[in-house]
């Protein structure tokens, strides 16, 4: 949990994990399992917040992205997807942005079916997980968007944060274990 995790020296940091935290809490990441009648992600993100998934993840193509209201995600997730998959997080890195506008997670996830574990991964996705945050009308620090962009390592995805993101040239991820991820 954000209280085990080590410290960043950016604005908003701890924060940030903390947010990340109980998204992650809300998505089932710890547990493999979303309880829609538990958790409130209004607590959590701007009421507007939105996840984009950019192609090819997902089955997205290209200039179709579309951001789909995280309630809605959460809510197609944990009713349709989870049950029947379970899903592992490997080799999380972390890049804090220096200013405190967001955070950045590379993972690879893999998926395997619960009822047949023996058919091993049915799929190896690597990601990056770009959770941008803004303060609420309260001025109380929410995720004001979530983007998934396909990144095959760090090295991909720095460029990318970079590049298309927006993110500063001294951006760098850290390994960093944490939000339900097994290693």
């Amino acid at each position: 949990m954000a209280s085990m995790l080590p410290e960043f020296d950016t604005p908003n940091s701890k924060a940030i994990l903390a947010l990340i935290d109980q998204l992650a809490l809300l998505f089932g990441y710890y547990t493999n399992r979303i309880d829609l009648k538990t958790g409130d992600l209004a607590a959590v993100c701007l009421p507007d917040c939105t996840l984009t998934a950019h192609a090819p993840l997902w089955g997205t193509k290209p200039g179709k992205e579309k951001g789909v209201p995280a309630l809605q995600v959460r809510k197609t997730l944990g009713g349709s997807l989870l049950p029947f998959v379970r899903i592992a997080r490997h080799d999380m890195q972390l890049a804090m942005h220096p200013e405190g506008k967001g955070i950045c997670l590379f993972f690879e996830v893999f998926m395997k079916l619960k009822v047949c574990p023996c058919f091993g991964n049915l799929m190896k996705v690597p990601l990056l997980f770009v959770v941008n945050v803004a303060n609420d009308t309260a001025g109380v620090l929410r995720i004001s968007s979530i983007h998934e962009w396909p990144a095959k390592d760090t090295a991909e995805g720095r460029t990318l944060l970079i590049e298309k993101v927006g993110w500063p040239a001294e951006t760098k991820f850290t390994p960093y274990v944490a939000f339900g991820a097994e290693s």
